[in-house]
């Protein structure tokens, strides 16, 4: 059995499922998700639950073994699964040739990791229920229009000192240069703005083309958010694994829109995050 461990958000819960879900059906062998850190993992809490994923919960984690990270990332113990402790954030090919019985813990940012298994992916990122009333008829607009969704990841991005120093945040010029790449290729764009703090985006975006500000979606469901994202054709996303995936959901052929630093330390290398043909600013 394949078991990967869940933590952080719904972005980078799906990384882990689906970093997984890859090893999982290269070894033929069953995935277990590992919902141990939570609720003890901040405000987060497991998210998965509204995709058709295959779903398999677990509780029993290993997450003592996380410990060891600091002395080594592949750890055989006998009588338990291999464990297998992301080293670095550059993709490692060596991890998809994982044996059949793994423990997984990291966050897997890259789409290489799951490539090979693209549709599968796709298909189970599906959310299972229909959008409410509000949503279904934003839903019906981006449909009908040349969409182009854009994400301002705020928060504790922004608020908290720690996180702020490891993540920064998008400025707003960073948003203006997107758009105004994107309306020099697109007719008659309109703007979604999807954001976790949608009065700080009124207030400082400057997108020179026709707006709307997401806002009917709290936190507890921000999958729909997701959904509408993926909607869009167009996509100025931040560097956030939240927007990452709305634009890679998408799969729409239009124009991706990504931060060029995705954190602020140097020391962290991100050329796998990005997939091949977004544009970088």
């Amino acid at each position: 059995m394949v078991t990967v461990r869940l933590i952080g958000g719904l972005g980078n819960q799906m990384f882990q499922y689906a970093v997984g879900r890859a090893i999982a059906l290269r070894r033929r062998t069953s995935l277990a998700l590992d919902v141990s850190a939570f609720p003890d993992c901040g405000q987060r809490q497991y998210s998965l639950g509204v995709f058709r994923i295959v779903e398999k919960l677990s509780s029993g984690g290993l997450m003592r073994i996380g410990r060891l990270k600091g002395l080594c990332h592949r750890v055989r113990i006998p009588g338990l699964p291999y464990v297998l402790i992301e080293w670095g954030f550059p993709f490692d090919p060596s991890v998809l040739e994982a044996p059949a019985n793994v423990y997984l813990e990291g966050y897997w940012q890259s789409e290489k990791y799951f490539k090979e298994i693209e549709e599968v992916i796709r298909r189970e990122f599906c959310i299972k229920s229909e959008p409410d009333g509000q949503n279904a008829e934003m839903a019906a607009r981006i449909r009908g229009i040349n969409a182009v969704a854009v994400h301002v990841r705020r928060g504790d991005y922004a608020s908290n000192p720690t996180t702020n120093q490891h993540h920064g945040t998008c400025p707003p010029e960073y948003y203006r240069q997107g758009a105004q790449l994107i309306a020099a290729q697109v007719s008659d764009p309109h703007f979604f703005v999807f954001s976790d703090e949608p009065d700080w985006a009124r207030s400082n975006l400057e997108l020179g083309g026709p707006a709307t500000f997401v806002a009917q979606n709290g936190p507890e469901k921000g999958y729909e958010d997701l959904r509408l994202m993926a909607l869009c054709r167009h996509h100025i996303i931040a560097n956030s694994s939240f927007s990452w995936w709305g634009a890679w959901l998408a799969n729409s052929g239009g124009i991706v829109v990504a931060p060029q630093k995705w954190v602020r330390s140097n020391e962290l290398d991100t050329r796998d995050l990005v997939p091949t043909g977004w544009i970088q600013l």
